[in-house]
């Protein structure tokens, strides 16, 4: 006697229908008509995809940065580029991590511009730091991101509230 466990038969039918559907909405191809009478699925022609409403989304440099600090009056002093091997948490260049890095001081405390591939990872940094700061008080920051350079500033906590916004106008001319 064998025994079968239908459960298992029915899983090549459910991922061969999973795969098939693909989640899309797409229609059924159009059939053209060769000379021998045969119909043969066309593709239509791939519909241009209109610019992104962001079209100004560019990523800022280190140079961008360090030039940007110097001399807009808020203060910043010993400025820091870093790179693969001096960056303190090994993020710089790796996979959906920052790709640029300036720290800078400010008020005797440290503040930050990094840089990412997209703004998803800009956002999930952001996130990150912000879940730091209210899982440990004491390492709170405030956190700025700006879209059109793919960028988050952090500032120190100690900064009047009226100074974070000063860098935060001056984060989102940039």
């Amino acid at each position: 006697m064998v025994k079968t466990a239908y459960g298992l038969n029915l899983i090549p039918i459910v991922v061969c229908g999973l795969v098939a559907c693909k989640g899309t909405d797409s229609k059924p191809e159009p059939a053209a008509e060769t000379s021998a009478g045969k119909a043969v699925p066309t593709k239509p022609a791939p519909t241009p995809h209109p610019a992104p409403s962001n079209a100004t989304v560019r990523p800022l440099t280190a140079d961008d940065i360090t030039k940007a600090l110097e001399g807009n009056g808020l203060g910043a002093s010993k400025v820091i580029v870093y790179d693969e091997n001096t960056d303190p948490n090994k993020l710089l260049g790796r996979p959906g991590q920052y790709t640029v890095k300036v720290n800078w001081t400010v008020a005797g405390d440290e503040a930050s511009i990094e840089v990412f591939p997209d703004m998803g990872a800009a956002k999930d940094r952001a996130a990150y730091v912000d879940r730091i700061g209210k899982a440990a008080p004491m390492l709170l920051q405030y956190v700025y991101t700006n879209a059109q350079r793919l960028a988050v500033l952090r500032l120190p906590r100690a900064l009047a509230p009226s100074k974070a916004n000063e860098w935060k106008i001056w984060f989102d001319k940039l």
